[in-house]
């Protein structure tokens, strides 16, 4: 995890220019992974939240999605009141463009702005593997900037939980 999310965050602060703020969402990380991830990027506050795995409990999971990716559906929970909406990355991802457009645009009362595959033959694959129908759009979300003030009038976790549940693929 700390070796992949290294290098998510190099090329984050790579393509940013304004200050950064980041919130590390973990179950496992010791006092002094915290140290080293605050002295290898001083360029960067941090804040670690613990997630407690009996926030996920009832969710689905597999080995290739372990609980670990619920932990965007609880952000608007965990994170400071105060905050109104939060760039949520993957820690597996790379950066390769400047984000502080992208971070700063208008929501027009949407709870998500994701990125997405636009081209034609990318549509047809992410279709085809998630089993979406022709019209499904492709959401990326393991880049997603949500809407915190927005997500906590409207989200429901016993509801989320169900949904997770009938929608399972087995």
């Amino acid at each position: 995890y700390l070796r992949h999310f290294y290098v998510m965050l190099t090329s984050l602060l790579d393509n940013t220019q304004s200050e950064l703020f980041v919130y590390v969402m973990h179950d496992d990380l010791e006092a002094d992974d915290k140290e080293r991830i605050k002295n290898r990027f001083s360029r960067a506050r941090f804040s670690f939240i613990f997630m407690e795995k009996s926030l996920c409990a009832g969710f689905p999971t597999t080995k290739r999605y372990p609980y670990t990716i619920y932990y965007r559906i609880f952000a608007p929970l965990l994170l400071p009141k105060g905050l109104d909406r939060v760039l949520y990355l993957d820690c597996d991802l790379v950066v390769h463009n400047p984000i502080d457009e992208f971070y700063g645009q208008d929501f027009q009362n949407r709870v998500f702005v994701a990125c997405s595959h636009t081209g034609r033959w990318m549509r047809f694959i992410n279709r085809v593997r998630l089993g979406g129908d022709k019209d499904s759009v492709y959401m990326n979300t393991g880049v997603l900037l949500m809407n915190l003030t927005l997500l906590r009038e409207l989200i429901n976790v016993e509801k989320l939980k169900e949904y997770t549940l009938r929608c399972k693929r087995r």
